[in-house]
């Protein structure tokens, strides 16, 4: 097998790096694996349904609900929010998103991606 330059081939010979990759069978490997679960036969596939909510610009923001780890009402944030946010959502990352649906909406949205 062709050994794999960590930053790619070197001295910018593709045609040899590639042509080493194809002859090793990495190329053969990766071609098979893709085609093993054709899209209408069940395999590892990944989907997950994002919550939409309407920014403070009136701005559509789409959500994970499994990144969304609390919701916070203006009241009893800490942080001080724009006047307009009604609800505020903390996600996983540590960020704040401010939204002008209610916090019992959005907790209705994120429940009902369930």
């Amino acid at each position: 097998m062709a050994p794999i330059p960590p930053n790619g081939p070197v001295n910018g010979n593709w045609a040899k790096w590639l042509a080493g990759i194809a002859t090793s069978g990495v190329l053969a490997a990766l071609v098979s694996c893709a085609t093993q679960n054709p899209p209408n036969q069940p395999g590892a596939q990944f989907a997950f349904d994002l919550v939409t909510f309407t920014g403070l610009d009136h701005e559509k923001i789409e959500v994970n609900p499994t990144e969304v780890v609390a919701i916070r009402e203006p009241r009893t944030h800490r942080r001080e929010l724009p006047p307009a946010a009604k609800c505020a959502l903390v996600t996983t990352d540590g960020k704040f998103i401010s939204v002008l649906e209610t916090c019992s909406e959005v907790s209705t949205r994120l429940e009902n991606s369930k």
